[in-house]
């Protein structure tokens, strides 16, 4: 370190990392200057930090602190970009195939980070080297209470429950490789103990689509995984009488095998429905 150095600066960077405080706004550095401290000051103790590589833009207004250790440290961190993007308010969630090798059913989809967004808070994300930053139209779907805040890669980032993302995965099977990419990861939930199936068919009955609680009641049992009776009642109690729906699209360039459990053509070639393979 510089002989030089403003001590301001050292016990600022010393308090943000010993209350392990990862991202600031400008208010917070102004706070933690002092209650007298301007906006003004604050905006120029934050143009110093920047140039010693103390503080690196995570978004508009949102800046990563780095330890003294790391002064001079200037790589982007994509967790950050997405962690900044929480602390200004943005409403999203990570989930898709992103949630899925979070949740350790699927291998971790490196170079790219999937975001369900709420219509109107489509955020401005700056370039990430190697990340791209993919984010979701969930504007309608996007249940409030099944957003859970996880610990990834230090940050605390809103997550869609593990039920949740159970049903986007189905629900948009083709943002996670298809149906084989889908099966995968359903054969992967198998393993865990803590998934709450019953909540998982509830909450596809909020999402107020029969087709799609049609085709999850179908390619979870393709994976393997048996219903309660409860569940299936609950995927059940809007279907109107004589109701059909296809696995794929509308069904009007083709055909399939009627499946009279779930009242679901399925019109997709067998060679699609076969799970992925791949080592966690």
């Amino acid at each position: 370190m510089e002989g030089n150095q403003n001590p301001k600066w050292l016990n600022l960077i010393e308090h943000w990392v010993v209350n392990k405080i990862q991202l600031v706004t400008t208010d917070d550095v102004r706070q933690s200057m002092g209650a007298e401290t301007n906006l003004n000051a604050a905006r120029r103790m934050i143009g110093r930090l920047k140039a010693k590589g103390f503080l690196e833009v995570a978004g508009y207004g949102v800046y990563k602190v780095h330890p003294l250790s790391l002064g001079e440290y200037k790589a982007q961190d994509p967790h950050a970009r997405v962690a900044a993007l929480a602390k200004r308010g943005v409403k999203f969630y990570v989930g898709f195939n992103t949630a899925a090798g979070y949740y350790r059913w699927t291998p971790d989809s490196y170079g790219t980070i999937m975001l369900a967004v709420r219509a109107g808070h489509v955020p401005n994300i700056p370039d990430v080297t190697g990340t791209k930053i993919k984010m979701v139209d969930v504007d309608k779907d996007y249940l409030e209470p099944e957003i859970v805040i996880n610990k990834w890669e230090g940050y605390e980032i809103p997550f869609s429950s593990k039920e949740k993302t159970i049903v986007d995965v189905v629900d948009k099977e083709e943002l996670v490789g298809g149906y084989a990419g889908c099966l995968r990861i359903l054969e992967r939930t198998k393993r865990d103990r803590l998934v709450d199936w019953d909540r998982v068919a509830e909450i596809a009955s909020e999402y107020k689509s029969v087709r799609l609680c049609k085709r999850l009641g179908w390619l979870v049992e393709k994976a393997g995984i048996e219903w309660s009776p409860l569940a299936i009642g609950r995927l059940k109690k809007q279907w109107p009488e004589n109701h059909g729906a296809y696995l794929q699209g509308d069904g009007k360039n083709g055909t399939g095998k009627w499946n009279s459990k779930w009242q679901i053509i399925i019109n997709v070639p067998e060679k699609q429905l076969e799970p992925e393979v791949g080592i966690l």
